[in-house]
């Protein structure tokens, strides 16, 4: 008993120690920041994760496929705890190897749905920021990204391009003039990818029922180079879907490539 109890609190020691080393990578590893605080990872997976910080098989690359998969099990589809949980088991039996493997597998039936979210319903989709910053942002360094993350409170909000005042006030002729049919054909498009940013709370605050002229100053002030030197004078329903179809094949031959390809 006594050598099951030292057993015991080694473990929970190692588990702990683990924990914090992970999340102080935080503030050494961008990685890591946006995975823990820009997507925000299920605790389903942290025991899998700390399993692999105690036997220093957690790399970047791994911890990106856990993000992928927790956009996939929780944040485009079902809310998939057991397969989330249970993937400590596939590490424990086949170690690294054989847990990539089964979150391959347990993200293949779900992967159509996860582009369809990401790209058509990307409004209401809690996994865009993390997307966007992987698209849009990689030549943000990690002294970047913190300064988007006082407190380690990552606060960026979803900006629509062109502003749903004009479903609202039905600005007929703006909407035309922005190359759409009608209210119901820019309906279909205003909360798919293409017509937003991650945008600054305090820019968006102030973004958001203004015409593209006046986003375009307000743009120019975001401490993300990809919001400076977007084109939103010359946006219309044609950049939106380029930008759609742009994200679409990202995601497919990028993104998720790991998923698609097996």
């Amino acid at each position: 008993m006594e050598s099951f109890i030292r057993s015991y609190v080694s473990d929970l020691k190692n588990f702990y120690q683990a924990f914090l080393d992970l999340l102080s990578e935080i503030d050494t590893n961008p990685i890591t920041l946006k995975v823990m605080l820009i997507n925000k990872i299920n605790p389903r997976f942290f025991n899998s994760l700390i399993r692999l910080k105690i036997d220093n098989e957690l790399d970047d690359e791994t911890l990106k496929l856990f993000a992928k998969t927790d956009i996939v099990l929780f944040k485009s589809t079902r809310y998939m705890q057991s397969a989330a949980y249970n993937l400590i088991n596939a590490y424990l039996k086949k170690g690294k190897k054989g847990l990539k493997s089964e979150m391959i597998a347990q993200c293949r039936n779900d992967i159509d749905l996860a582009f369809w979210q990401s790209v058509n319903n990307a409004y209401n989709s809690s996994c865009f920021h993390y997307i966007f910053f992987e698209k849009n942002c990689q030549e943000m360094g990690l002294a970047d990204l913190k300064k988007l993350i006082p407190e380690k409170q990552f606060s960026q909000e979803k900006e629509h391009i062109i502003p749903i005042d004009l479903l609202k006030q039905r600005l007929y002729n703006k909407i035309r003039d922005l190359g759409f049919e009608d209210e119901k054909d820019l309906e279909a498009y205003i909360n798919t990818y293409g017509n937003l940013i991650s945008l600054e709370k305090p820019l968006n605050s102030k973004a958001s029922d203004k015409d593209l002229y006046e986003k375009d100053e307000i743009y120019k002030e975001s401490r993300i180079p990809f919001n400076r030197h977007f084109n939103v004078k010359g946006f219309n329903k044609k950049v939106l879907i380029e930008r759609n179809n742009a994200m679409r094949e990202w995601l497919i031959d990028t993104f998720f490539k790991d998923f698609a390809t097996h």
